[in-house]
């Protein structure tokens, strides 16, 4: 009987650690947090009103690792950012995303083909004066 009691006593405090741990992985699953963002790189247009933004956007629960190409007013601390370019995959594929401005009115985004792309906006909508963009894949 002192057996029994010992292998009930042992079975319970290990299902209770069990628990313990199990409760701890779940507080610190970012479920509901914003994702990290890592921004990679920026550049102004040539009369610092627009800015690009390339930015690696590392996932929680509900959001893979994806890259974002973002404008937005320069030097601008609000955050009226709109999505231009959006595709997730490897994150080696993430290093040969590029982007430059062409002129005043048109940026050129380079990405490999290895991407799945989500968003890819020719124009900017909200982003004044608007500007073109063209996309090569490499």
């Amino acid at each position: 009987m002192n057996l029994f009691k010992k292998n009930i006593l042992f079975i319970s405090s290990f299902l209770i650690a069990i628990f313990f741990i199990y409760s701890i992985k779940i507080l610190n699953f970012k479920i509901f947090e914003q994702p990290d963002k890592e921004i990679i790189k920026t550049s102004c247009d040539c009369k610092d009103l627009r800015e690009i933004q390339l930015r690696h956007v590392k996932g929680n629960a509900t959001l893979s690792n994806t890259v974002q190409i973002v404008a937005k007013p320069c030097l601008s601390k609000k955050n009226n950012d709109e999505l231009l370019f959006t595709a997730s995959g490897l994150d080696k594929h993430f290093q040969k995303v590029t982007f430059e401005w062409e002129s005043f009115e048109k940026v050129i985004i380079r990405y490999p083909k290895q991407l799945n792309v989500f968003i890819q906006k020719n124009k900017t909508e909200f982003q004044k004066p608007i500007f073109a963009i063209e996309y090569i894949t490499e």
